[in-house]
């Protein structure tokens, strides 16, 4: 079952009308861009939008952007994207996809929610905002699935926590 991703971010996403100027080509490039299932399709919706119409203006390269996200988010199943107040909010989030622990490592003022399923990390001044939500979810990605064994699946409750989040036990999940 496909995930169903909602992402709220700060920047400019569109195709603008000077770029592709007629209507129907105009949607027809938006429908391209929303099929995207893989970061190879999206990178060659962008060969394609650059061989019929050009080098994309920065909205038209954020929009594909972040249907990179998008993607991302599919693949570790995060339901939830937002930026809010200079920091990242993935909600939706299930600890035992991945390793937390790790990205807690790379990542020491994130802040999981267990109660809301959200992860909250600050964003950098350095990097732009796309890059470091893409930053961010390829750290989730990458981080390593923790073997099934090491699940325990807490009486009670809907989601299961790793071994080394027993808190979350404590908290009352």
């Amino acid at each position: 079952r496909e995930i169903k991703v909602t992402i709220d971010l700060p920047v400019d996403a569109f195709l603008p009308q000077e770029y592709i100027e007629e209507e129907v080509l105009r949607i027809e490039a938006y429908r391209m861009i929303e099929r995207t299932r893989t970061l190879e399709e999206v990178e060659s919706a962008l060969t394609e939008l650059q061989d019929r119409f050009g080098t994309p203006p920065e909205p038209a390269r954020n929009l594909l952007e972040i249907a990179k996200i998008r993607v991302r988010m599919k693949d570790v199943g995060i339901a939830e994207l937002s930026v809010k107040q200079r920091r990242i909010h993935l909600a939706k989030v299930f600890p035992q996809r991945f390793d937390l622990a790790k990205i807690k490592r790379v990542y020491p003022r994130s802040i999981f929610k267990a109660n809301l399923l959200e992860l909250v990390v600050p964003l950098s001044r350095e990097k732009e905002v796309l890059a470091e939500v893409f930053a961010l979810l390829d750290a989730i990605m990458n981080s390593e699935l923790l073997p099934e064994e090491e699940v325990v699946q807490k009486r009670d409750c809907r989601m299961s926590v790793p071994k080394s989040f027993r808190f979350f036990q404590r908290a009352g999940c």
